[in-house]
């Protein structure tokens, strides 16, 4: 039992420690630029259950969802682009609860706050109202009972986890798993304190932090009751009266103890059954008793107040305010996608702030910050408040570059007037990147294969992978000569009275012909032909090379007589003449025919042309 002698009231010190106490704010709300997020949920991850899933409906307008996370005295907040509605915080354990919730934003700033939600424990909360005891007529049965957690968890209650350990050198005399909420434990020592802890567990297991905990104490009287402490007027006497407790084991003896801050100066033992006591105590002082019952295992107290209307008036007590968090919020930035190449991002890019502070709470977090303009290293700081005013800072360089890279062309070789290319030309590219620098160029292209508008292409590409398809088209090509055969042989051997026509194809399916080939034909004196095709030319300056065809004429004395009648019809000769020379063929009488022959052009009415009588001469010689 305790009593203390006061003067006044401390009600101006309850005031001030109020003042100092409650619950601190979470991050303040953003301005009402979009409004919050609907329908707001957790739930666990179907693949890891220690991983919660934040979703929400979307907001027409919102390029960034600024999320706030409390975990235990732990704020963090982040930021998601705005074309997602999800958000999965990372493996937390079985054993973490935290409140969430979401707001808008956007070019104008921070929208509204959704509601709260939380995201409770896997594993149960603690046990309710565990009320230790002993019972038994010499206190050797220990007994706990409680109530059911409020939170089960996210699975039914598998049983409890109960321990029984000896509070002196903590040995664990009982460790098991039951599903009652009430236990008795028999043969204990009377003399001795134990030790209970009830933890819940489902299939996630159990949380440290909930453990319950309860002393089964000795088996010692319970308190006094009823205690009063009166002064007697103007006196420096005090008496104390007080119930006998009504449960455990007898009282053996009393012990009023005193003090002025505490009740330490000395003490008065009241043997049993006595129930009062009188202590000498000087007036203008304010006064502590404690009045204890106790047995061998030890005692028990009760509190007892007693006014002396003699003491001063203790004034309140002056309530010092906290320490002001000195301890900064820390502060992370991350980019909304890795580098496309060599450190560079070629698209926009968004710098995302996660702040954390787990003293105060985060105050201001710097929002997203989103890079269009091209440039290296480009420093994006980013700056997050507490609300005790600490401030931190980090900083990231961004290497941006969404423009293409630039190249020039140039044709090694050289078409003719008519723009085509009798040898394959080979195109070079010359590239240049003015922001993060060319990584790939094409290699020289030779143009192979023949034909109109022939192209050379190649991909330019610079160190953040942006590309540029390079190309020359229109080239025309033409490295082959054209297609030239002599036309109208069929057979190796001719009679003179059928004499082929001989003739020249030119072809040339490229560029075309430009200059078709032109026919000659050779013979010698046994009647040996040959035929010859040369100087066939296409448009892009290819000459074919000449072509030849050889055959055989074999006369005959009808084919011979016939050459000759066509020659003089052809220069109004008489009739008489070709009767002739076509009887001195008929006789064999080829040396006069031949003579005949080379003098008929000599005369004043020539019936054969020089060049006639050569012709005819040459066929008589070779029948004769």
């Amino acid at each position: 039992m305790r009593v203390r002698l006061l003067a006044g009231t401390g009600a101006a010190a309850v005031a001030a420690s109020l003042a100092l106490t409650g619950t601190p704010a979470l991050a303040s709300d953003a301005s009402t630029a979009l409004p919050a997020p609907q329908g707001l949920t957790v739930t666990r991850a179907a693949d890891d259950a220690t991983r919660i899933v934040m979703s929400w409906e979307p907001v027409a307008g919102a390029t960034f969802y600024r999320i706030d996370m409390v975990q235990g005295g732990t704020e963090t907040v982040t930021f998601v682009p705005g074309d997602t509605t999800t958000y999965t915080i990372p493996t937390t354990g079985p054993c973490v609860s935290y409140k969430v919730r979401v707001a808008t934003e956007n070019a104008d700033g921070p929208g509204e706050y959704s509601p709260f939600v939380t995201a409770r424990t896997l594993a149960p909360s603690g046990i309710m109202g565990a009320v230790p005891g002993r019972d038994g007529a010499d206190g050797s049965i220990g007994t706990i009972s409680w109530n059911e957690p409020t939170w089960a968890g996210e699975a039914p209650l598998t049983g409890y986890r109960m321990q029984l350990i000896r509070y002196s050198d903590s040995v664990v005399l009982l460790d098991q798993v039951t599903t009652a909420t009430s236990h008795r434990f028999p043969n204990l020592d009377p003399a001795r304190t134990y030790l209970v802890q009830v933890a819940p567990q489902n299939q996630y297991g159990t949380c440290a932090a909930v453990l319950g905990k309860s002393l089964i104490d000795k088996h010692k009287p319970a308190d006094p009751a009823g205690a009063v402490a009166t002064r007697r007027p103007n006196s420096t006497l005090v008496d104390v009266t007080w119930q006998a407790p009504t449960s455990g084991p007898a009282v053996d003896y009393y012990l009023l103890m005193y003090g002025v801050e505490k009740a330490t100066a000395g003490s008065v033992k009241v043997k049993a059954p006595a129930t009062s006591g009188v202590l000498n105590l000087p007036l203008g002082k304010n006064w502590v008793v404690e009045v204890k019952a106790y047995n061998v295992n030890g005692s028990g107290m009760a509190p007892l107040t007693v006014t002396d209307p003699t003491a001063p008036v203790v004034p309140a007590p002056v309530v010092t305010p906290a320490a002001p968090e000195k301890t900064p919020p820390t502060i992370k930035a991350a980019l909304t996608r890795a580098a496309d190449r060599n450190g560079w991002h070629n698209g926009p890019v968004s710098v995302i702030f996660t702040c954390v502070d787990a003293q105060s709470g985060v105050g201001t977090c710097s929002s997203p910050v989103t890079l269009t303009r091209d440039g290296a290293d480009q420093v994006v700081t980013g700056t997050v408040t507490d609300r005790a005013g600490n401030v931190a800072s980090t900083s990231v360089r961004v290497s941006v570059d969404r423009t293409a890279p630039a190249y020039q062309a140039a044709v090694d070789g050289t078409a003719n007037a008519a723009g085509w290319y009798r040898t394959a030309p080979s195109v070079s590219f010359t590239c240049a990147d003015g922001g993060s620098g060319v990584a790939d160029c094409p290699a020289p292209v030779r143009v192979d294969g023949d034909g109109a508008a022939r192209s050379a292409t190649g991909t330019v590409t610079d160190r953040a992978g942006n590309t540029t398809a390079a190309a020359v088209t229109g080239l025309n090509v033409d490295t082959a000569a054209p297609a030239v055969r002599v036309s109208g042989l069929g057979l190796a051997t001719y009679p003179l009275g059928a004499m082929p026509a001989a003739g020249c194809d030119t072809a040339d399916t490229v560029s075309g012909v430009a200059r078709a080939a032109v026919l000659t034909v050779a013979r010698d004196n046994r009647a040996r032909y040959t035929a010859t095709c040369a100087g066939g030319t296409d448009l892009a300056g290819n000459t074919a090379a000449a072509v030849s065809a050889d055959y055989t004429v074999t006369p005959s004395v009808p084919d011979l007589k016939a050459l000759t009648l066509r020659y003089l019809a052809a220069n109004n000769a008489g009739v008489g003449l070709g009767q002739d020379l076509c009887n001195k063929l008929d006789h064999g009488q080829i040396e006069l025919y031949i003579s005949k022959v080379l003098k008929e052009p000599k005369d004043k009415k020539a019936g054969l042309t020089a060049a006639q009588a050569d012709e005819l001469v040459y066929w008589a010689r070779l029948l004769g």
